[in-house]
């Protein structure tokens, strides 16, 4: 099996840092036909950007609207989607410079964990955040370094492989359950490609990173309860091919 390169240590904060990749897509409301080609995609709305909560909030009441995220709001012809998951977070991101939508937040854009209460966002240097976040979803920025292979695009929104999430997911401080459960639903998915050996091989192969034994138990228990085989959460749930954690 190919040995693979380790991702580099990560750090949180709560302010975010600016990516070196290409700026975040625009606030909403998101009209779509991003780079990806797709076109005709819902309007996604954040509070203030152009309406208030409480304008947004009628609009939801008169069926036009639904909640998607906290104080994002999406068309009610929208389906449930990754293309319409990832472009809600985009858009509750608004203007932090991020590398790519990560996390337990990424795990939900590709349909493997429940609405995140908080937008974790990967990003690459210290920023603060805007201060006007009365209206705003709450946001965590971790500091990660990725490759551009550990980037896809879903809808034009910048997330972090399913294989890079599942790696990044195996080290974190949440209970295990929910890790495992997490982390055996991305392995699980046949559509979202995540390789269980090479996610070991990386794990086990991470250099002076406390907390590896952990890692890999919670890796093996995820494989364990993980079904043979998933169908797809949506036909778009992967846009580009899932890249290797370095």
């Amino acid at each position: 099996m190919t040995h693979l390169p380790l991702p580099s240590r990560t750090r949180s904060g709560s302010g975010a840092r600016r990516s070196g990749l290409a700026p975040a897509p625009a606030p909403a409301p998101d009209r779509g036909g991003g780079d990806d080609g797709t076109a005709e995609l819902p309007n996604v709305y954040r509070a203030g950007a152009p309406f208030g909560v409480g304008e947004l909030s009628a609009m939801a009441r008169e069926g036009l609207l639904r909640d998607i995220l906290t104080n994002v709001w999406v068309e009610a012809r929208a389906g449930d989607s990754p293309t319409v998951r990832a472009r809600a977070a985009a858009c509750a991101a608004g203007p932090v410079a991020y590398t790519a939508v990560g996390g337990f937040s990424a795990a939900w854009v590709y349909g493997c964990a429940p609405v995140p209460r908080r937008l974790e966002l990967y990003v690459s240097s210290f920023q603060r955040l805007p201060r006007s976040a009365a209206e705003r979803m709450p946001i965590r920025c971790l500091e990660q370094s990725l490759e551009p292979a550990e980037i896809q695009r879903v809808a034009a929104v910048r997330v972090a492989t399913p294989l890079r999430t599942a790696f990044d997911l195996l080290w974190r401080e949440e209970p295990d359950d929910v890790v495992v459960r997490t982390a055996s639903r991305l392995i699980s998915l046949r559509a979202l490609a995540v390789d269980a050996g090479a996610l070991h091989e990386a794990v086990a192969g991470s250099r002076r990173r406390p907390g590896k034994v952990r890692a890999l138990e919670r890796l093996d228990e995820a494989v364990r309860r993980a079904p043979r085989v998933l169908e797809r959460p949506a036909a778009d749930a992967t846009e580009q091919p899932a890249g290797q954690p370095r």
